[in-house]
């Protein structure tokens, strides 16, 4: 086993303890530009048109069997935001970092248990079904919030062009990704619960 002091279990404590400044630090960022109201969002799914014309005669035309696209997307901004909307808008990131902060707390606490060499502890598989559950719980509330967000903002700009309240969310990219995640931390929880039933067992042996 490693120790605590050599180099690669001192980056990832250090790592893990920075990410566990996360929420707070975003919290912080939030409360600091209070004051500045100012969102944006490009709709990057939607496409608005090209200028084609316009690049050949401003670079020339291109090399045979290759091309240059200029194409466009509609960007919405809201110069002072009212207060509901920013703080909708700022929900995402801060669940986002609070999940970060709660992930890397418990495996900061998962690692200290395994340099006392006791990584087979028994609040080991309970902290890593903890970390499973939130970022599962991360993976499917940002979107919503997100997907929720993005409708609240293209609503107050242009409300005929309101999007559904799911448009946004990309499921199969945004979610599935962090569910994938999360299994394989409740994989690993059985294997260290397991682990820790089998350590009981040889400690009675013996």
């Amino acid at each position: 086993m490693s120790s605590p002091t050599a180099p690669t279990p001192v980056v990832i404590r250090g790592l893990l303890y920075l990410l566990t400044f996360s929420g707070p630090l975003a919290l912080i960022s939030a409360v600091l530009n209070r004051n500045q109201r100012r969102l944006w969002w490009s709709d990057s799914d939607t496409w608005v048109g090209s200028a084609d014309d316009r690049l050949v005669g401003e670079f020339g035309p291109p090399a045979p069997g290759t091309g240059i696209d200029l194409e466009s997307h509609p960007n919405y901004s809201v110069h002072h935001a009212s207060t509901w909307l920013w703080s909708l808008w700022q929900l995402p990131g801060l669940v986002t970092a609070s999940a970060v902060t709660v992930v890397a707390v418990l495996l900061l606490r998962l690692l200290t248990n395994i340099y006392d060499g006791q990584p087979f502890s028994d609040a080991a598989p309970r902290r890593l079904r903890a970390v499973a559950a939130t970022v599962a719980a991360a993976a499917i509330i940002v979107p919503i919030l997100q997907a929720v967000a993005v409708r609240s903002l293209v609503h107050h700009v242009q409300p005929r062009s309101t999007p559904g309240w799911m448009n946004s969310w990309d499921f199969f990219d945004q979610t599935v990704p962090w569910l994938f995640a999360a299994s394989l931390a409740l994989v690993i929880a059985e294997a260290f619960r397991v682990g820790n039933r089998l350590s009981h067992d040889v400690d009675g042996l013996v």
